[in-house]
């Protein structure tokens, strides 16, 4: 009788990812030391392995930045939005094996992948907010991290990066003269980790991750240091309106009242003409949003749109773009394209929306497709995220 052949697993971790990341140490370490006036600690004696990383998230390379600090390779649960780039996908997943995640949804297979990493004694590494800041405060930190660190039952490394949200903001262009630092914040124990509930581990991580730029104490200068502002601030303080604010140079101003405001190396506001109740990009991107439910409350008609380009993509694939419009009311999205398609989407009835990058917005459709939305220089994503936010909390 013959004897059955065991299958061999196969191996998250490999020789080459290794190799691999010491090659991209040694190429990026003098960009980013130059660029970013990069300033870390080596932290590679301090960090347990296997372990698990967390970090905030202000700046583009922030992935390079952890790494800078490690001699091990690290393995990112990243959007899975980087999947569907097809050759050059392909080959980031066979040179850094990074974990997939969706944006809009929990993920099993992400923490099926995470569990085989730690398993095989490797260091994952994620942004918990799931996105990089646009206001300099971290998005809302979903609890189910907690419960992803309660099951990996490895020891819990958070990392601060400062600097990175003053240096590189999302919405802005270039790269500002500042000083970017990283390094480790403090390290959870998995005896601590057990003794803790999720709601107190999530608590935890939340205060550790909690950077704000503007209380540094740092200058960060730049001659457009409010270029593209309009893409986080869509709301004039001055005359309540939206989407009347544009950006030149240092001054953001509004073309409905004349509203201006200077925003400084210091991340603060200065009104030049008008009064301005904010100091920081935080402060007002928190309370627009107060003032759109407002508004949203107060009419059933457009309450504004955007001249966009449109796609879908299903199974990683993008489909062919086309130029399009996209308009919102308080209950539904509405999106025409030059080729004829229309879509008329319920804010109740989509699955999950997510902001990409500087100025994109994915819908989570029926059957796993994602509809993506992508703006002009200065088009703002995040009043439509908010609309949408607004429906699923039952507030509109």
């Amino acid at each position: 009788m013959e004897k059955t052949k065991k299958v061999k697993k196969k191996k998250w971790i490999k020789v080459r990812h290794r190799v691999v990341f010491f090659l991209l140490r040694g190429i990026f370490y003098p960009i980013l030391k130059i660029r970013y006036r990069l300033k870390y600690k080596k932290e590679e004696k301090k960090l347990p392995s296997p372990c698990m990383v967390m970090c905030n998230h202000q700046a583009t390379f922030d992935p390079f930045f952890i790494s800078m600090t490690l001699r091990r390779p690290v393995y990112f649960i990243i959007s899975e939005d980087l999947f569907t780039l097809g050759f050059i996908s392909k080959l980031i997943v066979w040179l850094i094996a990074p974990i997939s995640k969706s944006k809009s949804k929990s993920d099993i297979n992400t923490i099926r992948q995470t569990l085989k990493v730690l398993g095989e004694g490797g260091t994952v590494a994620l942004f918990p907010s799931g996105n990089r800041t646009l206001s300099g405060r971290e998005w809302e930190i979903d609890v189910s991290t907690a419960k992803l660190v309660k099951m990996a039952k490895v020891p819990l490394v958070l990392y601060n990066i400062c600097g990175g949200y003053g240096t590189e903001p999302r919405w802005g262009k270039g790269v500002r003269k500042g000083r970017l630092e990283v390094g480790v914040k403090t390290i959870i124990t998995p005896e601590q980790i057990k003794e803790m509930s999720v709601e107190e581990l999530h608590a935890k991580i939340v205060e550790a991750l909690d950077v704000d730029d503007s209380k540094l104490n740092a200058r960060f200068k730049s001659k457009r240091s409010a270029e593209h502002l309009e893409r986080a601030l869509y709301y004039c303080p001055e005359c309540s309106s939206f989407n009347t604010l544009t950006s030149k140079g240092k001054i953001l101003s509004c073309s409905n009242c004349g509203f201006m405001a200077e925003y400084g190396e210091d991340l603060k506001f200065k009104a030049i003409s008008g009064e301005l109740p904010f100091s920081t990009v935080r402060e007002w991107y928190d309370a627009q949003a107060v003032k759109l439910l407002e508004y949203a409350k107060t009419t059933d008609e457009e309450l504004f749109s955007d001249k966009v380009i449109a796609r879908t993509i299903k199974n990683y694939k993008r489909d062919k773009e086309s130029g399009a419009n996209i308009s919102a009311t308080k209950k539904s999205v509405f999106v025409k394209t030059d080729d004829g398609k229309n879509y008329e989407l319920s804010l109740n009835d989509i699955y999950g929306a997510t902001v990409l990058g500087k100025r994109k917005i994915n819908f989570y459709l029926d059957g796993d497709v994602v509809l993506q939305i992508e703006g002009d220089q200065t088009f703002s994503a995040i009043k439509y995220l908010y609309l949408y936010q607004f429906n699923k909390e039952g507030s509109l």
